[in-house]
């Protein structure tokens, strides 16, 4: 980098003089090691045809390399220990974000300097990418939005906790070319938007129509945290990503991300039981008192397809966990209140919370159902789960999953294990797809311990 970019001393090496009248480098060491065997490659007997050949590659930089630099001179070493500890100990200069950098390469662009010198110049830097970001968020901030709050946040005008648009989750949108060409971008080779003959502001200050509507639409989403950098949305070829184009392009009304699902039924639903309605048969019974199939949750009664004659979308493709089948409506208030937390969080925004959550469900079900029974559950999930496994693990349509449960390693979703690394581990980051399935390996075991107390003393099922 010295060779290439040149020796800055902005920031001088800090040295002590010793006892022979030289001195010692105290701090700025690799500066003035790097400089020492760039003058003299062969102070490094092992690197010096590596040296030799940076210098040939960069011949006419090499002759600006100097001979004598500036130096801090120290009384001592304890003169400087606490400046030197300061530099190396935290970070001394906090590094820029991404919009920043975008910023700074995008200001070096003018009437002498086009984007292939900018490549030219920084081959480590993904040029194009920053202008392109640079670009677009000049776009955002001149858009006439009808509503006003999202200029301020895509701009980053609003206060410290605003939570400014980051360019770094938009770029998802943007970089399918659909999506840019709905919300009226086009870049071209450079990452720059066309046309090239206008400003990026100039291009966002005109846009209208369905272009304005779809763009609003689009920040609002990322706003509102539906959308972020693992929306399947922004993966090629999925549901998602087509209903997201066709919603942009005006082909079809705006989705209601609680149609689909019953993510965001009335609260009150939970807490019903059985009043929540009945579940199965003939569909037609829908008021009346609950059979032995009802669930007693929020999802009683919404999967039998009702007058409608749509039958309900598969788990997966809801944002949220789908809970129906549990009967948590008759437990105790605040067991109650986390699942109606779970049944909320969507998996996709937030999955380690939702595994947090689920977590606690799990082991809440587990001292629920024991209480019930006149025998309570005492200690943290291990010592409550070996409970459930003494009580239940010869069951046949339950042994897989409480085995896999109790002794499943750190790589399996929904084991004792698995939950507490998320919970304890702060590296650990469980994603969507690991969270639904220890959701589909736990969900049985819910089932079975909302439907069933067992009377004191219970032996193990055959």
């Amino acid at each position: 980098m010295i060779v290439r970019d040149g020796y800055f001393d902005n920031e001088v090496p800090v040295v002590v003089a010793d006892d022979e009248g030289c001195f010692v480098v105290l701090e700025g060491n690799r500066r003035v090691s790097a400089l020492k065997a760039l003058l003299n490659p062969d102070v490094i007997p092992g690197h010096e045809a590596e040296i030799h050949s940076l210098l040939k590659r960069f011949a006419v930089e090499a002759e600006q390399l100097p001979t004598r630099i500036r130096v801090m001179v120290a009384e001592s070493r304890s003169q400087v220990a606490p400046r030197i500890a300061r530099l190396h100990s935290g970070r001394s200069k906090r590094a820029w974000s991404l919009d920043q950098q975008a910023t700074y390469y995008y200001s070096l662009l003018d009437a002498s300097t086009t984007a292939e010198d900018l490549r030219a110049h920084y081959p480590d830097v993904n040029v194009t990418r920053f202008l392109r970001m640079a670009a677009v968020r000049r776009f955002l901030a001149s858009a006439k939005f009808t509503d006003r709050s999202l200029r301020s946040w895509v701009s980053g005008r609003g206060g410290p906790d605003d939570g400014e648009l980051k360019m770094s989750a938009f770029e998802y949108a943007y970089k399918v070319k659909e999506i840019a060409a709905a919300i009226g971008l086009s870049f071209d080779r450079d990452g720059l938007l066309e046309p090239r003959a206008k400003t990026p502001e100039r291009i966002g200050k005109a846009l209208e129509g369905d272009q304005l509507v779809a763009l609003e639409y689009l920040v609002g989403q990322f706003r509102a945290e539906h959308l972020n950098t693992r929306s399947a949305e922004f993966k090629r070829g999925t549901p998602e990503q087509a209903a997201l184009i066709a919603q942009l392009e005006g082909h079809t009304p705006a989705p209601s991300r609680a149609s689909d699902g019953d993510e965001d039924h009335d609260d009150d639903a939970g807490s019903a039981g059985a009043g929540a309605g009945a579940q199965g048969g003939s569909g037609g019974d829908r008021g009346g008192s609950s059979d032995a199939g009802s669930s007693g949750s929020p999802e009683g009664g919404r999967e039998s397809g009702g007058s409608s004659g749509r039958g309900p979308n598969h788990p997966d493709t809801k944002p949220t966990l789908d809970l129906s089948g549990l009967a948590y409506g008759d437990t105790h208030v605040n067991l109650n209140r986390r699942y109606q937390e779970l049944r909320k969080l969507e998996v996709r925004v937030v999955p380690i919370a939702s595994a947090m959550v689920m977590r606690s469900v799990l082991e809440s079900t587990i001292k629920w159902h024991y209480e019930a029974s006149g025998d309570r559950a005492h200690g943290e999930l291990k010592q409550v789960f070996t409970r459930v496994r003494d009580d239940y693990g010869r069951d046949k349509a339950l042994k897989s999953a409480i085995g896999k449960v109790h002794s499943g390693n750190a790589t399996q979703p929904g084991s004792i294990t698995w939950f507490n690394g998320i919970v304890h581990d702060g590296d650990a980051a469980p994603s969507e797809a690991d969270v639904r399935a220890a959701w589909d390996l736990i969900n049985p075991l819910l089932r079975h311990l909302l439907r069933q107390a067992p009377s004191a003393g219970a032996a193990s099922a055959p």
